[in-house]
């Protein structure tokens, strides 16, 4: 499946099901983005995604449930596909990244990455009451930069990494305890970045950017600083030639690139350099388009830029970087573990589909903060054929196309076409011209049809 623009969003993590934060931020959006591409006559766009396996939030949750830590994952893995599913946001390829084929590759890639990048060794640490590996969710404490509550990964406020060493009151996870040992027999390996490795990515992504201040504030805070690569655990990826399991972001990362390697027709059963080799030399590479949370920024806008540039992968560099801001409910995030949130399953029993979707594109949290709201119907339910050629029906074909390059994107301009159609066929309808806003309407109950919103 040749796909000249394809479409990433981040895998969720199977400790839980999806509630309606995760649905109205990157998925939607990227869902309304490729519906609108099709509808316009784009077909060459795929969207790609898959399940974060890896996590250690997902044994961690098990855990606290009482539940085999495999059977979890499975079944909550099923319910992440039936909630894609019942808010009809489909992805063209959803990798396996734990099928063999996979799994090889993933050896070969890791290998190529620890030739050419430099790293680090240590010896991991592990809470001295429980004897819990601290790493990861498993580490709980405050971001040095704007002491936001953080676990050891990023900072979801400022988007700073964060890591044991350098967290505020950084304690176990598991048991709260704040004391340490070093693990006798446990290793660990670092990526370290300098402040020439960061200038060069962000002088690499600013067009990408665009005018998001979360990502560039990360940026301008973004100091020399090191990465966990592999962590002292039994849960995880555990590719050859490393010590431990990876870490999950840097999995999630060649997930990705097998992904992209997918669409674009490359068999992958080769050798990590002669799969680059086979990418970069494509007639048409492929673009990239990232949409994704802002608290996975680092990761999106630093970190899978930095390995593209290090391993000599173009085509996996962003030509843009869609970051969603967080839903709210009650003007607080919604959030399981902070028991605020509506399960999307249990917003689906709730209406019909279209409505629904509509509802949570209007409260999508593109730019800012939003709280959810319900919307009313965007277009008028047409019953009869009126023919769309209309100049205003022109012009407004028009303007959707524009929104097909992924950089000039919003769900907020496809509400917009709406209302701006809407009021233009009352006007055309009050003036009797019902000729003219017939047309209008039938090219808004079109489209709303075909973006499932109402």
């Amino acid at each position: 499946m040749a796909a000249p623009l394809i479409v990433v969003t981040p895998p969720p993590t199977p400790n839980g099901r999806l509630h309606i934060g995760h649905v109205a931020g990157p998925y939607l959006r990227a869902d309304l983005f490729v519906r609108l591409a099709r509808y316009l006559g784009r077909e060459s766009v795929a969207h790609l995604s898959h399940i974060d396996t890896y996590q250690s939030y997902v044994p961690r949750k098990a855990r606290q449930l009482g539940r085999d830590t495999r059977e979890f994952l499975v079944e909550t893995r099923e319910g992440i596909r039936s909630d894609f599913a019942a808010f009809g946001i489909v992805h063209d390829l959803v990798v396996d990244n734990e099928s063999a084929n996979y799994l090889r590759f993933l050896d070969s890639a890791i290998s190529t990455l620890t030739q050419q990048i430099e790293v680090s060794e240590g010896t991991s640490r592990v809470c001295a009451d429980c004897n819990s590996s601290l790493f990861e969710s498993n580490v709980r404490g405050f971001c040095p930069h704007c002491l936001h509550d953080a676990y050891e990964n990023v900072c979801e406020n400022c988007c700073a990494p964060q890591l044991y060493d350098s967290m505020l009151s950084a304690s176990c996870g598991t048991c709260g305890a704040r004391g340490h040992v070093d693990e006798s027999d446990g290793r660990t390996q670092r990526l370290s970045f300098d402040v020439g490795d960061i200038d060069e990515v962000y002088r690499t992504v600013a067009r990408a950017v665009g005018g998001n201040r979360r990502i560039k504030s990360m940026f301008q805070n973004l100091g020399a600083h090191s990465l966990g690569l592999s962590y002292s655990t039994d849960y995880g990826v555990f590719p050859k030639g490393i010590p431990g399991a990876l870490n999950p972001w840097v999995e999630i990362y060649f997930s990705h690139l097998y992904g992209v390697l997918t669409a674009a027709g490359i068999d992958t059963n080769q050798t990590f350099p002669a799969l680059v080799e086979a990418l970069t030399e494509l007639p048409e590479p492929p673009a990239l388009a990232y949409f994704f949370g802002v608290d996975n920024s680092y990761y999106y806008s630093f970190l899978f830029p930095y390995l593209s540039l290090r391993l000599g992968i173009p085509s996996m560099l962003p030509t843009s970087l869609q970051a969603s801001y967080f839903l709210l409910l009650n003007n607080s995030k919604v959030s399981s573990s902070r028991n605020n949130a509506t399960w999307a399953a249990d917003l689906r029993e709730t209406g019909p589909l279209p409505r629904l979707r509509t509802g949570l594109a209007s409260s999508c949290p593109e730019y800012s903060n939003r709280n959810y709201d319900v919307a009313t119907e965007l277009a008028a339910t047409v019953t009869t054929t009126a023919s769309n050629q209309s100049q205003a029906a022109l012009a407004l074909q028009s303007r959707l196309l524009e929104l097909t390059t992924p950089s000039q994107f919003s769900v907020e301009s496809i509400l917009n076409v709406f209302a701006k159609g809407r009021n233009y066929a009352a006007h055309s309808r009050s003036a009797g011209n019902e000729q003219e806003a017939d047309a209008m309407d039938s090219m808004l109950s079109e489209l709303a049809g075909h973006l499932v919103l109402s």
